[in-house]
């Protein structure tokens, strides 16, 4: 009977365990999309597609479109919406085909497939073409996020306690049990 109770106990140690320390999942990288915008000055927008939970760039093509609408005073003027297409190279970075004319411009992009998607920017253009600033397309997060890096370490201290736990009981029980 004692070498039944203490299989059921290994085998539930042994089921403890590989729960606990079993491999994280994958993290996905969330249900929706972050556009930053950014304008060259002479009507042109491009747009970079990140996941708002990680940041990390969207890899998948992403319908994309783009509506601007006239921010002066008058009668108002709208282009789009437009559809955007990827540059070249799956770089997660889309352009507009359509060019602003002069004036202030309130831009937004949007999404819908593969995931809900929306940036906006306020855009000024001019006559003369003055270029992408130079951190645009803005640079991907490196490395595994905070929340995956505290799910991994919590997972690995619970698995090591119960390891130590179930070490202190099996000491105790064979000090107590008598000798044969």
């Amino acid at each position: 009977m004692r070498n039944r109770t203490r299989h059921l106990v290994l085998a539930a140690a042994v089921l403890v365990c590989a729960a606990v320390l079993r491999p994280a999942p994958a993290h996905a990288h969330g249900s929706t999309i972050t556009f930053t915008l950014a304008g060259d000055g002479a009507g042109r927008v491009r747009a970079v597609a990140t996941w708002t939970d990680d940041g990390h760039r969207v890899t998948v093509p992403v319908d994309v479109t783009l509506t601007a609408t006239a921010a002066q005073a008058g009668p108002t003027t709208r282009i789009g919406p437009a559809r955007m297409p990827a540059l070249p190279g799956g770089t997660s970075v889309y352009e507009s085909t359509t060019l602003l004319p002069v004036g202030r411009w309130d831009v937004t992009v949007q999404a819908a497939e593969p995931a809900l998607g929306y940036g906006h920017l306020q855009l000024d253009v001019g006559t003369s073409y003055v270029g992408f600033p130079p951190d645009f397309p803005p640079t991907e997060p490196a490395g595994p996020t905070a929340a995956h890096t505290i799910t991994t370490w919590a997972a690995w201290a619970i698995g090591a306690l119960l390891v130590a736990l179930l070490a202190l009981a099996a000491l105790a029980r064979r000090t107590r049990s008598p000798a044969r």
